[in-house]
């Protein structure tokens, strides 16, 4: 009904396209999950705590499609430079624990990323790997996206109208045929505010 609407007013043709973009693809790790299957009765639960630098959450009855909602709350804005994507193919929803050390930024950001200034430190990556037995692989996955089209002879037909319109009132126009307002000429005794 939108793309309709779209399509009809504004000469907006929409399609779907699949266009592959980087993410974060979570696999199971080659040793298998090590995650405990939640119990149907047991309620769903999702709190973290911190110690110092040291974050742990723990997790009940949690799918795979919120542990990848999750993930990006539980670390710094833009922390995770990718989307995370789910691809681990786990149906059931479980309950586990989950603790490392915050860091700067992820080993994605390549040679360059900083180390952890503490050897004990526990990367997220690595503590996803070893405690949870998924892992987070950066690589390419196709999304859908809209994108839209103008059509182009509508639009310029449109838009010499206007030009031709503006010219036969007088109204002053630029180059690109937007609206000149000069100081004061919004309202008369006005300063164009």
């Amino acid at each position: 009904m939108l793309q309709g609407l779209l399509a009809e007013r504004f000469k907006l043709a929409l399609h779907h396209e699949q266009k592959p973009v980087p993410v974060y693809a979570r696999v199971v790790a080659r040793n298998g999950p090590k995650l405990q299957e939640a119990s149907a009765d047991s309620p769903v639960k999702s709190t973290c705590s911190r110690e110092g630098m040291q974050i742990t959450c723990r997790n009940q009855k949690t799918t795979m499609a919120d542990l990848a909602r999750n993930l990006p709350r539980w670390v710094s804005r833009d922390w995770f430079d990718l989307p995370i994507m789910d691809q681990t193919g786990l149906q059931s929803a479980y309950n586990f624990s989950l603790t490392w050390t915050l860091t700067d930024r992820p080993p994605s950001a390549g040679p360059g990323a900083p180390e952890a200034a503490d050897p004990a430190a526990i990367d997220l990556f690595d503590a996803i790997q070893d405690q949870l037995g998924l892992k987070l692989d950066a690589t390419e996955d196709a999304i859908g996206q809209n994108r839209d089209r103008p059509n182009r002879a509508d639009s310029n037909r449109e838009l010499k109208a206007w030009h031709n319109y503006a010219l036969s009132q007088e109204i002053k126009l630029g180059s690109n045929g937007m609206l000149l307002v000069e100081e004061g000429s919004l309202y008369p005794g006005s300063n164009g505010c």
